[in-house]
Formats: structure tokens, C-alpha cells, sequence
């Protein structure tokens, strides 16, 4: 096989693509290309150097030109292709533009084959955007090439223009960053060192590689087909490097060697390593390789894997007492009792798995003894617990209860969760538990607190010691203060989803899975207090994983009927063995979240299967929210995530973009938000009823006469589009509309032309159509002027005549 499947590096891949933690990005080099017959960089530099050597004539070599012919063969020589270009474009100007003018032409590039790896990340469901060091083209081609004519809009970026595409990005709308520039845009490429230093150096301040850290920072990079050692290859790369991000990124690398494998343990990356295939030519070939690399990690299922404690005591002796002799110890020592069957818990569990055999026949043969010693309370001997002391119970149900504790200081609260010995009987009961206990004691490493600390955790009873918060939770909140939260809704949830965020970016990927109003907590808060109090308090969450492994077997004893709604389709299946993990199930949840946020009321069973959800949601949005722009935007929002296909729900990072572009337009800052959002605002402020298309950033006026109207974002030409053709209606006089549509048409056209618009008109004598264009840029500094605007021309448009 030309790869090991089995490389730690691809396994890990494989997992962090399927959970969706972080979006994976692709960032492709030449190599790929090079397949198609283009060239790579090194040998772009060689062609130019013998385009060189050949078109200069002998006699023209000498004094300061032949010094600066040396300097090109030596920069050569030495690997210094910024520098060569450089040279030879000072000082060979007209050559050095043929040359690239000839490799790069449009019938050359435009006729070329479309490589296949290209075509095969687009083809992944998990990629939306791609980072190329080519100025070829090619992958925005495949991208047309995959989705055909009814592809959603791409937004290419050139490196010179990367910083505006940073919402677009985070929104997760298909973009292509050309950070060396793109072949028909001669004025954005990035071919020789002056352009290069012009990059890093003249774009706003440092903007450029703020914006690359971002990326590097809050995403999965793949890279294809690039020597990422070669810092000569780009100057982004270099930069990267020297920052120390490219630690946790990933390189597919032909047979790695000694050096450049040091090389990656140093800096962090992580390698999977190929071996090529011999194409027919005899020549080197990568992308049927590659191509079967990206169809494992598409079609790879991550599942949950048995949680990971810290260690306890163990007792490995051979003769360990009967159920008998245990029942006989728990009536003189309890404490002693409990002690023994926790380490003999924990030396079965890590021989041979908390979840296997083992436990489960030690469960049922020790199960009154593990009863008797499993009673938790306020009164000697069972307030004692590893190393605090029971105060006061706080909650209880079916299967757990809550207990405030003092540590061994003698003056710090903790909080304990102990699972009851009834449901510690249950195997799921038992693992959902154990891996909601390993969710805090990982979220311990990260550098934001966003859960309790774990302390401690016990087997008999199964137990966790956590931080104490003092607070109160979501759902309390909501019931006893709902005006502080009708004005803070929004910047609630975006916090919320921000601390979300914590966990799934963390290094053990934590997934919540019983996300609701009573498990997120706000520190700081309390019942009745003040706005400032609630908007300073911190989300923390609690109860990670605990129910959600009830109700994929049909047992919902634990959770409330009021409940059940926040769950997703996916947790709901009698069978969850196959389920694989995915923080598109904490996107579910969360939007039931954002649902009880703005309804004050639970989701209702069935959720997104109910027929007539959209409506549902819908009314519930409009009821609550006013603004037309605001409430379409949100209920949107809330469609995708509560899809019932987890693979159609938005990834974490979009959802908040869009809520923080909502916000921006909320407060009517309409020079920082997107183009598209300003086109709906028009379409928000006329009066009409639209549809809006997300992928082509359309809104079509709805109307029942013979008038089609629509405005749209075109990222090509970064302009706003009118279109609007009117023909004549059954009821209208037959005689006279013709020369009142002209008219109309006329009028209106030269109105769109006083305001900036390019106008084109159309039509016959019995219908009439406009399609208008105006370049963003001269609108966004009057946008309400705009609105204005746009507004009286609609309402001229779909008047009556």
C-alpha cells in the first residue's frame, strides 16, 4: 500500500475531521499542479534563467548588466527565487514579462487539465475553503468543475486583498484565498521579492499576516502538495514558521526523510507520510495517492472511545473477598468496604476496560454490597467521601444526586455528583457518567474556565468532586428575571456559544451532548439581580454527557418531558452504537438554546422532525422579534442548525460570525458588515415579503403580479445587482400600459443613474426590464441614504400603473 493507514498522524486526522472540532482548510502548493504540466516554483525559476541565458545576447554581457546576469545564476544556484525574479524583472523588464506572460497565458491555463486531487477536496463534505501559493486558476475551476452551474457563489481572494475575506471565511461560504494572486490579475501577483516585501509590509499595517495568524489559530491546515520546509517557496509559509503555528497542521509529504522529519518533531507539525506511484510516463505520480488519502478521512466515522481517568488505588490481589464477606465488612466498616470494592473497580478497569466484561459480571455479583456501600449523605460515616466531608444536598433525581462538601481545609465549598447505585447497575448509566467526568478533567488544561475544576472522582459510588459555582443556571434565570434577558438575549447566546466553542477546540475535543437551559450556569448571577451583574457573569458549564446515552436506548427516566426537546435526532435512535461523534449534535442543542432564549420556553418533542417546523420556528422568531432583518437572519440561522441531518448544520465558528454580524447590524453599524447584508436590509426596508438564497446572497420580492425583482451581492466586480422585468397584467388597461411602463421604466432608470448605478434596459412593448449595477464601495459610507434610496425606486417599480 503506498501509505500506512495506520499512521497516528492520519488516525488523528481522520478523527478531528469527522468531530468537526475545527474547519479543515487546505492549503495546496504546486506540486498538484505540476501533474497537469504547470510549473513548480523552482522550475518557473530554471525556465526564466534559461529564457535568459538564451534571448541575451553575448556582446550586450559586460560591465554592469553582465554583473547583474552573475547575481541571476547565482541566486539561482543558491535558491533564492524572490531575489531572481526580482533581478531579472528590474533589469530584463520586457523578457521577464513575456516569459511570464507565455507560461501563464489564458488559452494555456484555461485549456489545462484539472487536476484530481483538486476536484476531490471540494468533493469533501467537511471543506469549504482552500489557501493556494498558485496563481493558476485551477482551483477554482474544479470548484465550478464539482458544483456545476447551480454552485453556491465562490469568493476568490487575491493575497493583496485576503483581510476582506476574513467574515466571508468565518461565515463558511466557499472562498479561495490566491495569496500569491491569480493569472488574469497581473497587478496581484507575488512573483519577486519587492512584491513580495509590497505584501507583508504596505497592507494596512500588518494586516495580512494578523490575518494569516487567524487562520493558523482557529483552523485545521492541510497541506497539499507544498515542501513547507522551503521557506523560499513563500513568504507565508517563512512567516508561520517563525510564529510557531504551525504546530497541530498537517503535511502530506512523499517518504519523508530524516531531516525533514527532525525538522517536524521540532516545529510540531504533524506529518503523513506517501509513497508516489510510477505513472506510465515513468514520471512521479501523487494524486492518485492523495486522492485515496482524502477518501479515507471523508468516509471515516469517529466514535466514542471508553473515558479516561485519572488513576486511583488499585486492589490486584487475587483473593479478593466474597460478596458475602464484603456485605459482612460494610455492617462494621463501611468506609473500609466501599475502599475495597473502589480499588478492585479500578484494578478490573484498567486490566481490562471499564466497560467490559469484567465490570460488568464484578457489577452484578457485588451488587448488594456495592448498594450498601454506595449510601452518600450528611451524617457519619457516609458523609465521608476520598477527601471531603457532605454538607447539604442541592438536587437529586432518578438516577444522581448533588451534594455541596467541605475539602480537608476545613473552609472551602466544593460541589459532588454521585451516581446512584441503581442506575450504576446500568453499563450506559455507568460509561455516560465516567465520560461526563473525563469531559471536566480535561477541560482542566484549557486556559479558559468554562466548567467546574475537577477535583476528584470516586468508583464506588461513582463520583465526581468539582469546583462549586456560585450562580445560577439559564433556565432559572429566564424564569425569575425574563426582562434582563429579553435585553441581553443575544449577547448572551454569543457568549454561550463562544465558551461552547472552548470545549470542541480543546486538545481532547470535549463535546457537551446535554446542552439545555439547567446545565449552563452563570457565574456571578443570581436571581433578581442587575443587568450589569448578568452581563458580567461567566458561562460555566456542567453535566457534560449524562443523559444523552439514555434516550438512545429508549430509557428517559432521567430527563424531564419538558427536556426532551433539546435533544437531537441523532441522540434519539434506539441504537446509538453507529452514532459517531460530532459537535454538529452541540449544534443542534445549541440552537434549541437560542429557540428558548428568544421563545422563554422549551423546544417541543420531535423538534426538527416535526411537520411544519419552519413555520413553527418562524412564528416563534416573528413573535418575539420586530426588526425584519434581524428576525429572517435568525430564523435562518436556527433552520440550519436544527437540521435533522447533522452533516447540513453549520459549524460552530459560522454560527457565531453570523450572530456578530447581527449584532453589528443591530446597532446599525453598516460600514463593518458584510455587502449581503446591506443588500437585505434594502430588501427588509420596502415592505415586501422576500425570499432570500444564501448561497447566492439573492433576495426575490414575492408578489402575485407578472413582476419579477430581485438584489443580489456579486463578490465578482464587488458590486450590488438589481434586476426587475414587469409585464402586463390580466386587469391592467391594455391600451395605455405599454407607453406607462416605457415611461416608468425610463424615469426609473435615469433616477438608479443619478444615484451611481450602471443601468441596461430591456424589454418590448408589453414588458419592460432594468438590470442595474453600483459597486458596493459607493454606497457604504451613506448606507442609509442607500436604503432610502432603494426603497422609493422598489415602490416605483412594484406600484400600480
Amino acid at each position: 500500500m503506498p501509505y500506512d493507514p495506520q499512521q497516528p498522524n492520519l488516525k488523528r486526522l481522520k478523527k478531528s475531521y469527522s468531530e468537526a472540532s475545527r474547519r479543515t482548510v487546505f492549503f495546496v502548493g504546486a506540486g498538484s499542479s505540476s501533474e497537469v504540466g504547470l510549473p513548480s516554483w523552482q522550475s518557473l525559476a530554471k525556465g526564466l534563467l534559461s529564457s535568459l541565458d538564451a534571448s541575451t545576447p553575448s556582446s550586450a554581457l559586460s560591465g554592469e548588466l553582465l554583473d547583474h546576469f552573475n547575481s541571476a545564476q547565482q541566486f539561482y544556484e543558491n535558491g533564492q527565487f524572490w531575489e531572481l525574479f526580482g533581478c531579472v524583472g528590474s533589469n530584463w523588464k520586457q523578457l521577464y514579462e513575456d516569459y511570464l506572460e507565455d507560461i501563464f497565458s489564458h488559452d494555456r491555463i484555461t485549456q489545462c487539465e484539472i487536476p484530481s486531487v483538486y476536484r476531490r477536496i471540494w468533493r469533501m463534505r467537511n471543506v469549504g475553503q482552500a489557501l493556494t501559493l498558485n496563481i493558476d486558476g485551477l482551483l477554482s475551476r474544479a470548484y465550478n468543475e464539482v458544483f456545476g452551474q447551480n454552485a453556491p457563489q465562490l469568493f476568490e481572494f487575491p493575497g493583496t486583498s485576503v483581510v476582506d475575506s476574513r467574515s466571508y471565511f468565518s461565515r463558511n461560504y466557499p472562498v479561495v484565498l490566491n495569496l500569491h494572486g491569480i493569472y488574469n490579475q497581473r497587478t496581484t501577483w507575488v512573483m519577486n521579492l519587492g512584491e513580495r516585501q509590497r505584501l507583508f509590509t504596505s497592507m494596512r499595517g500588518g494586516a495580512y499576516s494578523t490575518f494569516l495568524r487567524h487562520i493558523f489559530e482557529n483552523y485545521i491546515i492541510v497541506f497539499v502538495g507544498v515542501n513547507i520546509r522551503d521557506a523560499a517557496i513563500s513568504p507565508v509559509i517563512e512567516e508561520i514558521s517563525k510564529s510557531g503555528l504551525l504546530q497541530d497542521h498537517y503535511w502530506l509529504t512523499p517518504n519523508i526523510n530524516s531531516d525533514n522529519y527532525a525538522w517536524a518533531q521540532r516545529m510540531g507539525v504533524r506529518t503523513i507520510s506517501y509513497s508516489p506511484e510510477m505513472s506510465g510516463s515513468g514520471n512521479y505520480a501523487h494524486s492518485t495517492v492523495i486522492c485515496s488519502i482524502l477518501d479515507e478521512i471523508e468516509s471515516f466515522k469517529s466514535l466514542d472511545q471508553p473515558a479516561i481517568l485519572p488513576s486511583r488505588k488499585e486492589f490486584s490481589e487475587r483473593d479478593f473477598p466474597s460478596a458475602h464477606e464484603i456485605i459482612h465488612l460494610a455492617t462494621t466498616d463501611p468506609l473500609g468496604a466501599r475502599a475495597k470494592l473502589d480499588q478492585r473497580i479500578e484494578y478490573l478497569g484498567q486490566q481490562h476496560g471499564f466497560n467490559g466484561n469484567q465490570i460488568a459480571g464484578f457489577v452484578r455479583e457485588y451488587a448488594i454490597p456495592i448498594e450498601l456501600t454506595s449510601i452518600v449523605g450528611n451524617t457519619a460515616p457516609y458523609s465521608k467521601l476520598d477527601r471531603v466531608s457532605i454538607s447539604t444536598g442541592v438536587s437529586s433525581s432518578n438516577s444522581s444526586n448533588v451534594w455541596l462538601a467541605l475539602e480537608e481545609d476545613g473552609s472551602t465549598m466544593c460541589a459532588v455528583k454521585t451516581l446512584s447505585a441503581q442506575a450504576y447497575k446500568d453499563p450506559i448509566e455507568r460509561e455516560s457518567f465516567r465520560r461526563g467526568i473525563e469531559s471536566l478533567y480535561q477541560l482542566n488544561k484549557t486556559n479558559q474556565s468554562i466548567a467546574p475544576k475537577f477535583l476528584f472522582h470516586t468508583n464506588i459510588p461513582l463520583s465526581v468532586g468539582m469546583e462549586n459555582i456560585n450562580g445560577t443556571s439559564l433556565s432559572e434565570m429566564v424564569s425569575s428575571s425574563p426582562n434582563i434577558i429579553r435585553e441581553c438575549w443575544l449577547e448572551t447566546f454569543i457568549k454561550i456559544s463562544r465558551s461552547l466553542m472552548v470545549c470542541h477546540s480543546s486538545e481532547a475535543t470535549v463535546l457537551h451532548r446535554d446542552l439545555k437551559p439547567k446545565n449552563i450556569l452563570l457565574e456571578g448571577a443570581y436571581a433578581g439581580c442587575d443587568a450589569i451583574d448578568f452581563q458580567n457573569a461567566a458561562i460555566r458549564f456542567i453535566n457534560f454527557d449524562m443523559s444523552w446515552h439514555k434516550l438512545s436506548v429508549g430509557n428517559t427516566k432521567s430527563v424531564s418531558a419538558d427536556e426532551v426537546g433539546y435533544y437531537a435526532p441523532e441522540q434519539r435512535s434506539f441504537q446509538n452504537s453507529d452514532t459517531p461523534r460530532s459537535t454538529k449534535t452541540d449544534i443542534y442543542m445549541l440552537g434549541m438554546v437560542l429557540l428558548y432564549l428568544i421563545s422563554e420556553a422549551p423546544p417541543p418533542e420531535g423538534g426538527a422532525k416535526l411537520q411544519g417546523w419552519e413555520e413553527y420556528l418562524r412564528r416563534k422568531v416573528g413573535s418575539r422579534l420586530h426588526d425584519e432583518l434581524i428576525r429572517s437572519r435568525i430564523a435562518r440561522l436556527l433552520l440550519r442548525m436544527t437540521k435533522v441531518d447533522p452533516e447540513h448544520r453549520p459549524d460552530l465558528r459560522s454560527v457565531v460570525t453570523d450572530l456578530e454580524v447581527i449584532v453589528l447590524a443591530e446597532k446599525e453599524q453598516w460600514g463593518a458588515v458584510d455587502p449581503d447584508i446591506l443588500v437585505e436590509k434594502s430588501l427588509a426596508m420596502i415592505g415586501y415579503d422576500y425570499s432570500w438564497d444564501e448561497r447566492d446572497l439573492k433576495g426575490i420580492v414575492k408578489t402575485p403580479r407578472q413582476i419579477e425583482l430581485s438584489l443580489s451581492y456579486q463578490h465578482r466586480g464587488q458590486q450590488i445587482c438589481l434586476n426587475w422585468m414587469r409585464q402586463r397584467d390580466d386587469g391592467i388597461d391594455r391600451k395605455n400600459f405599454g407607453g406607462k411602463l416605457g415611461d416608468l421604466s425610463s424615469n426609473v432608470k435615469q433616477q438608479l443613474r443619478d444615484f451611481g448605478w450602471e443601468v441596461e434596459e430591456g424589454g418590448g412593448h408589453h414588458s419592460r426590464s432594468i438590470a442595474a449595477r453600483i459597486k458596493h464601495k459607493l454606497i457604504v459610507d451613506d448606507a442609509n441614504g442607500f436604503f432610502n434610496h432603494t426603497k422609493d425606486i422598489v415602490t416605483r417599480l412594484m406600484g400600480d400603473i
